[in-house]
């Protein structure tokens, strides 16, 4: 089936699901379709039924932590480099020896593929974590990028920063005097 096919066969079962679902990204149709098949139940019935927030967003100071790039990706290469000191590489020894399908979903994870072809001889260690490392760098750019384009009118502050809990404190205080 071709991505377009797939993305009408869900559009035909469920619209309301496909109406709230980027339908040109195969992933996201994929994982509409995959919790319809799981559940019984598309993601728009379980949006619907979610609560709203506790708190909502209008009575909270909301604030997103958004580290300088180089901190960051320093951070994802050390945590990637405890996780071969924790034994990573004896997971994914364990998922290669079930058989599980190249194509499942948690053989995508970030860094996952790289450390399978390591394991199968197809990389170096050397390789794999370079390359690993670099997919992780580019999931946390990512994650920057969504956090800039959605959440653009919360504060930031740098959590590396040696007064980053005395900053949101004041910055909270200051929004809260502002109301």
């Amino acid at each position: 089936r071709t991505p377009e096919a797939f993305a009408a066969a869900l559009a035909d079962r469920d619209p309301a699901t496909a109406a709230l679902t980027d339908m040109a990204n195969p992933r996201r149709v994929q994982r509409a379709w995959e919790v319809l098949e799981a559940t019984g139940e598309g993601l728009a019935a379980w949006k619907a039924r979610t609560p709203p927030p506790a708190v909502p967003l209008a009575d909270a100071v909301p604030l997103a932590l958004t580290p300088p790039r180089d901190w960051l990706y320093a951070r994802c290469d050390l945590r990637f480099r405890q996780m071969l000191e924790d034994g990573v590489l004896d997971e994914v020894r364990a998922v290669g020896a079930r058989d599980v399908p190249a194509d499942a979903p948690g053989l995508a994870a970030v860094g996952a593929p790289e450390l399978m072809a390591h394991v199968a001889g197809r990389l170096s260690l050397e390789e794999a974590v370079e390359t690993a490392q670099r997919e992780t760098r580019r999931y946390a750019k990512r994650q920057m990028t969504w956090i800039r384009n959605q959440m653009g009118a919360w504060r930031t502050l740098d959590p590396a920063a040696p007064d980053v809990l005395d900053r949101a404190l004041q910055t909270t205080a200051e929004a809260r005097a502002d109301r």
